[in-house]
């Protein structure tokens, strides 16, 4: 977690606000559309200058969506994605291609999978200095040369320039995905599961290497994973994604010491922990996850929540700001209890 993080200000490197993507749910061979997957469903974030936001949620919840939609790729349903990066304001949901290719140039995206992400027929000279060749016309030597301390940044030997993906482990994948991402200094980079294909001790080695790169250059993270524990790491603030909406947001260790929703609970009783004799009970929630195409009345946790009351079931709760910095959409949060993990 990047320890000297800036205090909140305004105005905010990146502003989600009310976003909202719903896909046609279709049938039949005239496609006739019957319903909506409600895949993000009202969605506010804010991240600040020098701060990495951790996103966070089970697979479905809707996080992906939401990257995709900040960096400009995907369209909303509704809602704007403000960002303020260099020296300018857009709104990334309303931009020409021009205004996106500018854009982009500022606000870089590592993908979750790091043998998808990169072209097999690219050597890694050229998948890295893509960026460079398309926005600055670099080519040649120079070219080289700067791919090469590009991937000596991340860790990567000038000799890799010349391989193929196919050539590399997966953890040399998501460097070089990295290196790219870094090619344009950009002051905002959305990693979406940047970690979630690798294994345990490549895991620490990426994370080890963005907080470093983050300590250097003061850029900003959008940090998604599922792992609490991964998230938690690299966070100076945490937000949680349910079903499409977010029902928790606080500073991270306010949300690992006290947490106010119970689904975020849940995620720390069934976090792993690497001390065997600190082993706590783990917590099953009951029930499955509800569809997106049919969420449920009142608040969409409550079928599998232990604390759900009559009112849970009926009235929708708001993220608000329960305590001072820490925002929960729970009609009971002072009542979520820690004993369990003691």
């Amino acid at each position: 977690m990047n320890e000297e993080a800036i205090e909140p200000m305004d105005p905010a490197l990146l502003e989600i606000s009310g976003l909202k993507k719903y896909f046609p749910v279709q049938k039949g061979i005239f496609r006739r559309t019957i319903g909506s997957i409600r895949a993000v469903d009202g969605v506010d974030l804010v991240v600040q200058r020098k701060e990495t936001l951790g996103l966070v949620g089970e697979s479905g919840s809707g996080k992906t969506t939401v990257a995709r939609i900040a960096a400009g790729l995907v369209q909303p349903t509704e809602g704007s994605v403000i960002f303020r990066g260099g020296g300018r304001e857009v709104d990334m949901t309303r931009m020409t291609s021009k205004e996106r290719k500018i854009a982009w140039r500022d606000l870089q995206m590592i993908f979750q999978d790091p043998y998808g992400s990169l072209n097999p027929r690219m050597p890694i000279l050229e998948t890295v200095g893509e960026p460079l060749i398309v926005q600055h016309g670099t080519k040649g030597n120079v070219l080289r040369e700067q791919v090469i301390q590009l991937l000596e940044r991340v860790g990567l030997q000038s000799s890799h320039a010349g391989c193929y993906p196919h050539e590399l482990s997966g953890g040399q994948k998501q460097r070089v995905g990295l290196a790219r991402a870094l090619a344009l200094n950009p002051e905002l980079i959305i990693c979406d599961e940047a970690v979630s294909a690798l294994d345990v001790s490549v895991q620490s080695q990426i994370l080890n290497l963005l907080v470093q790169l983050q300590k250097e250059s003061g850029m900003s993270y959008l940090f998604i994973a599922h792992s609490l524990s991964v998230v938690g790491f690299m966070s100076d603030r945490i937000a949680v994604m349910y079903l499409g909406r977010v029902v928790e947001v606080a500073r991270s260790e306010d949300l690992f010491n006290r947490p106010l929703h119970p689904y975020t609970e849940a995620l720390l009783f069934n976090d792993p922990v690497p001390d065997p004799a600190a082993a706590r009970k783990r917590r099953v929630l009951k029930g499955e996850i509800p569809s997106p195409a049919n969420p449920p009345a009142g608040c969409a946790f409550h079928p599998r929540c232990p604390y759900a009351t009559e009112p849970c079931r009926t009235k929708s709760p708001r993220l608000e700001e329960q305590e001072p910095g820490h925002w929960a959409a729970c009609l009971r949060w002072n009542e979520i209890s820690l004993e369990g993990r003691k």
